[in-house]
């Protein structure tokens, strides 16, 4: 609709189209404060949990170990793939539906 206003040279619509276009924007980033705020809540909280997670896990003395259904019996500061240990991976796959869920209670998205 742009592309055959800038073709047919007709200002009005072009303007018309710009307003909205602009408004569309403004929503979209309003859209997106709304994403980053609850984000920066969550850092917060959860950025000192996994740095004492680490120290704790990785402390000379620990070995702490736990039995993960897919992986079995392993300690938690070994690495599975990379650099990242077993118990990273498991956050992950634990956190992924509890955020839907909790998302869908909250209404904020999600599935």
């Amino acid at each position: 609709e742009f592309r055959e206003a800038q073709l047919a040279n007709n200002q009005q619509k072009l303007k018309k189209l710009e307003e909205k276009r602009s408004a569309m924007m403004g929503e979209q980033m309003e859209m997106s404060k709304q994403q980053f705020k609850p984000m920066a809540y969550i850092s917060i909280i959860s950025l000192p949990i996994f740095m004492w997670a680490y120290q704790v896990i990785h402390a000379p003395t620990a070995s702490y170990e736990m039995v993960f259904p897919f992986w079995g019996r392993q300690a938690l500061a070994t690495e599975l793939i990379g650099p990242i240990q077993h118990w990273i991976y498991w956050y992950f796959i634990c956190s992924m539906p509890v955020s839907q869920i909790v998302r869908k209670v909250l209404n904020i998205g999600g599935i």
